[in-house]
């Protein structure tokens, strides 16, 4: 049991680290806002650790192969490409995100006996609610791009990244609003299809140039929640190439 402990001790000092900072800061909310702690608070707090950490745990998934000191003993495990890959995969996804939400989970029912102790107002339980799935895409779209940049960047992969990251953010910033200004974004309002209307006992055609307003808002709100769910799907591809990328590298550094 000792040798566990001693062997998970930096898991243990992160987890104790996560919950004074995580109480502290509810603390401060409570001082400074009449609200309490809520969910808005948990899904803040979830947010930034999930994002920042899938690309440091994402990152760091190769750094037994960039440290000589580490190589060796790797090299020794008798395990297969794919099962070692497996493992480095699944503690730097799934592992991480289980440990992140369970311990905001223990904070929270932590926190609700403090708060109800020392009378310090309302500190709500963790809920994960419609905006869970969102956050999820987003770490594991964020654990796929670093994951695959820890392997194709051997020194400071972490700040090759980010900087490949801003790149391609600003490629598609600049791509966003190309295609505003070209009306693809919002659907083509300005195409001639046309419909009937009945106004003073007569039938009109109209183009969707002379639509009223209302027609065409809602034709905004289509296209906006087609072009959500085009994004949602690239960001799903996206995440699966860098994956399958990362694993192509990972065969080449073992063989």
């Amino acid at each position: 049991m000792y040798e566990w402990i001693v062997s998970k001790k930096k898991l243990m000092y992160t987890a104790a680290t996560y919950i004074i900072a995580v109480i502290s800061l509810a603390l401060l909310s409570s001082i400074f806002s009449n609200d309490g702690v809520d969910t808005d608070f948990h899904r803040s707090i979830l947010s930034t650790v999930l994002t920042i950490g899938a690309a440091i745990v994402g990152v760091r998934a190769y750094g037994h192969l960039n440290e000589s000191t580490k190589v060796l003993h790797y090299m020794t495990i008798p395990s297969s490409l794919e099962e070692k890959f497996f493992v480095h995969w699944f503690k730097s996804l799934i592992g991480f995100i289980v440990f992140v939400i369970t311990l905001h989970f223990v904070v929270s029912l932590l926190g609700q006996g403090i708060w109800a102790v020392f009378n310090l107002g309302a500190f709500s339980l963790l809920s994960l609610g419609g905006w869970t799935s969102e956050l999820l895409l987003t770490t594991v779209f964020i654990h796929g791009f670093f994951f695959f940049g820890g392997a194709i960047f051997q020194k400071n992969p972490l700040i090759k990244s980010l900087l490949f990251l801003f790149v391609l953010g600003l490629v598609s910033i600049i791509t966003m609003f190309t295609l505003d200004a070209m009306d693809i974004v919002t659907g083509l309002i300005q195409s001639e299809s046309s419909v009937t209307v009945m106004q003073n006992g007569e039938m009109i055609t109209r183009t969707n140039t002379q639509l009223p307003g209302g027609v065409l808002n809602l034709q905004n709100e289509v296209d906006k929640a087609a072009f959500e769910n085009i994004l949602t799907a690239l960001m799903y591809i996206a995440t699966v190439f860098f994956w399958a990328m990362g694993y192509r590298r990972f065969k080449t550094i073992e063989a």
